[in-house]
C-alpha cells in the first residue's frame, strides 16, 4: 500500500474504532491546540463531549419554558439566551446515563428503596473528596433540597422563632423560614476590597445570634450566588460562636462537588465534629448534600441530609416520614448510586471546562465590558457580577439585559432585598463555549450600544420596564401569561415537523433570524461577509481586509468594528446596529436599514430607504435617497493605526464635506410621512469614541500597536476635540486566521492568472 492509502485507512479505522462523534471532537481539540497546550483538556475532549449544544424541545424545561420566561421577565424574555436558573447545559456523564437507560430497559418501576450498596458510594465519596469519615446511620434520603430545609426548620426550630441567614441568598432559602412561619433575620455579606468577593464578619454574626428567639442559622457553602468556599478558620468560628449561643446550623452544601482547584472545601460539620473530639464547644450542624448541582441532575431530585447523631436523625425523621419524605424513586435512586460510583473522571473534566468559561468571561469584560465587574467563584458556575458602573436604576438594568443584551441572568433583587442588591446579576456559565461566545459578544454589542447613547442622552428610547419577579412564577401566573399572549400557549403545544425542524438549530442561527428574511437562510460569517445575526460582536483589525469589500446584511443589533481600511462597504436591511468603519477607499452605501449608527470616512456616502439613523462621516458629500429622519455629524472615531490607514485609502483629511448633503428626493413629503430626510445633530450630540488594544496583547506591527488617533482631529471644533471620549477596549486576537495576505482579484498575464492582493498591485499590474 501507498503511505496515503495506509494513512486513509488508520483514519477509517480510527473512526469506527471511537464513533464519527468522538473522532470530530478529537480533530476540533487538535486544530485549537489543545494537545500541547493543555493536555488534560484534549484527553477531556476526547472522552467527553462539552461543546454540543442540546435543543431542550419538548422536555417542559423551566430555563426555556415560553410562558415562564415571558411571566418572570416580560415582553422579550422568551427571544433572550437563558442563562440564569442553576442547572448546566453541558450533558450528563455517560456513565448516569448509562446506568439509567439501564434500569429503564426493566419494564417495571415500582416502589423503590435507597439499597446500602449506594449509601456506601456515598460514604466513599465524602471520605475522599472531603476528607469526611461519615456513618451510614446519619444519612437520611430526600427528594428536594428545599423541602429538606423546611423539614429542618420545622424539627428544629418551634413557631414565631429566628432564622439567620447570610445575604445575598439563593431566593428560596430566604423564602422558606417566613413560609414555615419563623422569622427571618437577614445578614448583610461585605464584599473584599481586593477582588469583590464576600467574607465573613464573626463578630457581627455573633450579635445576631444572641437574642434568646434565634435557635437556627442557615448557612450556605459554598455561598451562592457569590461561590464564596468558606475556609476552615471561619467555619470554625462560625461553629464556635453557634455553640456558645446554642444555635442549630443547616448547612446546604450542595455546590460543595463544584470546588475550583486550588480552593478546597470544608465541611461545616467536619469542623463541628474536630472542635467537639478535641474537647471544644461545638455547635449541632444538619448538612444537605446533592449531585444535583455537580453533575447536572437537578431534574431528578436526588438529596441527602446527613444529621450528627442518632436523636437529630430520629427529630428529622419524624418531621417529615409521615409524608413519605424519606425514600426516593427508581430514576433517583440509580442517578445518586451512579454519579458517586462512576462520576468522578467526568466531574474533573467539567470543572476544567467551567473554569475555561470563567477565565474566558473575565478576560472578555476585562477587555471590552469593564464595567460589569464579575466576580470569580471558588466553586461553581455562577457568576456573580455587578453592574453599578453602567448606572442604570434597577427597572434600567433589567430591561438592559433582557432587550439590549438579550441575555438573561438572575436578577440581584432575588437574592438580597437592597439597593446594592439591585445592582448585581447571577449568570450561569455551565454552557458549551460557543453559547458563552454568543452570549459576550451580545453583552458587549448592547454595552457598545449604550456608551454611544446612554439613558439621559437626548435620543435614547424610553424602555419599557419590566416588572419584577422575585422567584419563578406561580403556575397561575404562567397560565395568564399564557392567556394574555395566545403566541406563547400555542409554543408551549407540541410542535409540529416543520417546526420541530426549525426549533433543533442551533442557537446563533434560530436566535439570529431577522423578520425582513427568509427563516430559513441561515447565519453567515467570512472574513469580509457578516450576514443574519442578532445581538452579535465582530471586529477586523490591521491587516484582516486590507481593501477588501466587505457586505454587511440583515444583522439586528449587531456591533460591527472594521479598524482596517477597505474599498467598499456596502450595508443591507439592518436594524439597531453600530458600525464603526475605519477608512473606506470607495463608497459606503446604507439600504433600507433603521435605527443605526454609523462611523465612517469613505469617499461617498449613499443612503436609500432608510431611516432614523445617525451617521458620523468624513466625506466629499453624502447623497440621501428615499430616506428619512437621516442625521449627520463629523466623524468621531480613533483607533491605533488609523492615520496609516487613511493613507492607504487615499483619503484627503482635509476634504470633508460631511454637511452638504444631497437629497435626492428633496420635496417628497411622501418619503417619510413627512419627517425631515435628513438634519444636522445638535452639537451637544457630539461624542467622540475612542477604541484601545487590550495591554499586552499587541505583538505585532499588524496592529499597529500605538495611542488610539484620528486623523480628522485637527478639523472637528474644539468644543468637540475637547469632548470626553467613550472608551472601547477590545482584545485583538494574538495569531488572526484573517491577517495573512487575502487575494481580492485576479489578472491574466501573459496567459497565467495571478491573484491580486491589494489595491496598489492592482493598478501597477497590466492587464
Amino acid at each position: 500500500r501507498s503511505p496515503t492509502a495506509s494513512l486513509a485507512a488508520a483514519g477509517a479505522a480510527l473512526v469506527l474504532l471511537v464513533g464519527p462523534a468522538r473522532m470530530r471532537r478529537i480533530c476540533r481539540a487538535l486544530l485549537r491546540g489543545l494537545a500541547w497546550r493543555d493536555p488534560r483538556r484534549f484527553l477531556d475532549a476526547c472522552r467527553f463531549d462539552f461543546e454540543s449544544k442540546i435543543s431542550r424541545t419538548g422536555t417542559h424545561a423551566v430555563k426555556t419554558d415560553v410562558a415562564l420566561l415571558t411571566a418572570k421577565y416580560g415582553p422579550g424574555g422568551a427571544d433572550a439566551l437563558p442563562m440564569w436558573v442553576a442547572d448546566m447545559d453541558l450533558p450528563v456523564a455517560p456513565a448516569i446515563v448509562q446506568a439509567i437507560r439501564k434500569r429503564a430497559a426493566h419494564p417495571l418501576y415500582g416502589y423503590t428503596l435507597q439499597p446500602p450498596s449506594m449509601w456506601a458510594h456515598v460514604q466513599e465519596w465524602l471520605r475522599v473528596r472531603h476528607r469526611w469519615p461519615v456513618s451510614a446511620d446519619a444519612l437520611v434520603f430526600a427528594s428536594s433540597t428545599v423541602g429538606a430545609a423546611a423539614n429542618c426548620v420545622r424539627a428544629f426550630t418551634k413557631s414565631g422563632e429566628a432564622v439567620v441567614v447570610l445575604t445575598p441568598l439563593y431566593p428560596p432559602l430566604r423564602h422558606l423560614v417566613t413560609a414555615e412561619g419563623r422569622v427571618l433575620v437577614e445578614l448583610r455579606l461585605s464584599p473584599r476590597a481586593a477582588d469583590g468577593q464576600w467574607e465573613l464578619d464573626v463578630p457581627a454574626l455573633r450579635l445576631e445570634l444572641e437574642p434568646a428567639h434565634v435557635t437556627m442559622l442557615i448557612l450556605c457553602n459554598p455561598h451562592n450566588p457569590s461561590g464564596r468556599v468558606w475556609t476552615p478558620a471561619e467555619l470554625d468560628s462560625l461553629v464556635a460562636a453557634a455553640a456558645e449561643t446554642g444555635v442549630t446550623i443547616v448547612a446546604d452544601e450542595i455546590h460543595a462537588d463544584l470546588t475550583m482547584p486550588p480552593h478546597q472545601f470544608t465541611p461545616c460539620a467536619r469542623v463541628a465534629a474536630e472542635r467537639r473530639a478535641v474537647g471544644k464547644p461545638s455547635a449541632r450542624v444538619l448538612t444537605l448534600c446533592s449531585p444535583s448541582k455537580a453533575f447536572n441532575l437537578a431534574g431528578l431530585g436526588s438529596t441527602f441530609v446527613v444529621t450528627p447523631g442518632a436523636a437529630e436523625r430520629a427529630a428529622y425523621v419524624r418531621e417529615c416520614d409521615h409524608a413519605h419524605g424519606t425514600f426516593g424513586g427508581v430514576f433517583q435512586t440509580e442517578a445518586l448510586q451512579a454519579s458517586y460510583a462512576h462520576g468522578g473522571a467526568w466531574l474533573d473534566a467539567a470543572l476544567r471546562q467551567i473554569a475555561s468559561n470563567i477565565e474566558q468571561l473575565q478576560r472578555t469584560l476585562k477587555a471590552s465590558a469593564p464595567e460589569l465587574l464579575a466576580v470569580s467563584p471558588d466553586a461553581g458556575y455562577l457568576v456573580w457580577i455587578n453592574c453599578s458602573a453602567l448606572g442604570l436604576s434597577a427597572a434600567q438594568l433589567e430591561s438592559w439585559w433582557v432587550h439590549e443584551a438579550k441575555v438573561l441572568p438572575s436578577l440581584g433583587l432575588e437574592f438580597a432585598d437592597d439597593r446594592e442588591a439591585e445592582q448585581f446579576v447571577r449568570l450561569n456559565v455551565a454552557v458549551p463555549p460557543a453559547t458563552l461566545h454568543l452570549a459576550l459578544s451580545r453583552i458587549v454589542g448592547a454595552l457598545v450600544r449604550l456608551r454611544a447613547s446612554p439613558p439621559n442622552a437626548t435620543a435614547a428610547p424610553v424602555r419599557k420596564v419590566v416588572a419584577f419577579a422575585p422567584t419563578l412564577p406561580s403556575g397561575r401566573e404562567v397560565a395568564a401569561a399564557a392567556a394574555a399572549a395566545p403566541d406563547a400557549a400555542d409554543k408551549m403545544a407540541p410542535p409540529g415537523p416543520e417546526a420541530q425542524a426549525k426549533q433543533a438549530k442551533p442557537v446563533e442561527q434560530e436566535e439570529a433570524q431577522v423578520p425582513t428574511l427568509k427563516a430559513e437562510e441561515e447565519a453567515e460569517e467570512t472574513r469580509t461577509t457578516f450576514k443574519r445575526f442578532q445581538g452579535a460582536l465582530f471586529a477586523r483589525f490591521s491587516g484582516e481586509l486590507n481593501g477588501a469589500t466587505v457586505e454587511l446584511e440583515g444583522l439586528r443589533e449587531c456591533t460591527v468594528l472594521l479598524l482596517d481600511w477597505t474599498s467598499q462597504v456596502t450595508i443591507d436591511k439592518c436594524v439597531g446596529c453600530t458600525f464603526v468603519l475605519g477608512p473606506v477607499s470607495g463608497s459606503v452605501f446604507l439600504r433600507d436599514s433603521s435605527g443605526c449608527t454609523l462611523s465612517a470616512p469613505c469617499r461617498q456616502l449613499r443612503t436609500r430607504g432608510c431611516e432614523a439613523c445617525d451617521l458620523f462621516v468624513h466625506t466629499l458629500g453624502p447623497v440621501v435617497e428615499t430616506s428619512a429622519g437621516i442625521r449627520f455629524e463629523r466623524y468621531n472615531v480613533s483607533y491605533p493605526g488609523q492615520a496609516a490607514h487613511f493613507k492607504r485609502a487615499g483619503l484627503d483629511v482635509a476634504k470633508n464635506n460631511w454637511a452638504e448633503v444631497y437629497d435626492f428626493n428633496k420635496g417628497d413629503i411622501s418619503i417619510g410621512a413627512g419627517k425631515e430626510h435628513w438634519s444636522l445633530l445638535p452639537p451637544a450630540a457630539f461624542a467622540r469614541l475612542e477604541v484601545q488594544f487590550e495591554a499586552g496583547m499587541l505583538g505585532t506591527s499588524r496592529l499597529n500597536a500605538g495611542a488610539p488617533e484620528n486623523a480628522t482631529l485637527a478639523l472637528l471644533p474644539a468644543d468637540h476635540a475637547a469632548a470626553p471620549a467613550r472608551v472601547l477596549t477590545v482584545e485583538p486576537p494574538v495569531q488572526s486566521k484573517f491577517a495573512e495576505r487575502q487575494p481580492i482579484g485576479k489578472r491574466l498575464i501573459e496567459g497565467k492568472w495571478e491573484l491580486i492582493y491589494d489595491e496598489e498591485e492592482m493598478t501597477a499590474k497590466p492587464s
